[in-house]
C-alpha cells in the first residue's frame, strides 16, 4: 500500500491509497471476503451436480416423475439453510 503524499482529502475509509495489485486493494477493502467465498465454493459444485441430476431425471428427458421429484427434493434440501 502506498499513501499519496501531500495534503489530500480522504474519501471513504480507505482514503487516497494506491495498491500494487487489484488483489491487494480488494484484500484491504473487503477483509474476510476471500474466506467466505472459499467456504461456499465446495457447495457450488454440489448444487451444479444436483441441478444436472434434476435435469436428467425430468420426464421430458427420459426420466420419470418420481425420479424428478426425488432429485428436486435433494436439491431443495441443500438450498435450505440449516435449521437448528
Amino acid at each position: 500500500m502506498i499513501p499519496i503524499p501531500g495534503n489530500r482529502q480522504c474519501v471513504g475509509q480507505a482514503g487516497w491509497l494506491f495498491f500494487a495489485t487489484r488483489e491487494a486493494a480488494e484484500n484491504h477493502l473487503y477483509p474476510g471476503e476471500r474466506a467466505r467465498a472459499e467456504d461456499t465454493a465446495p457447495e457450488a459444485g454440489l448444487i451444479r451436480e444436483l441441478r444436472r441430476a434434476m435435469a436428467d431425471a425430468h420426464p421430458d428427458r427420459g426420466g420419470t416423475t418420481e425420479q424428478f421429484i426425488q432429485a428436486r427434493r435433494r436439491y431443495q434440501a441443500v438450498l435450505r439453510p440449516a435449521q437448528g
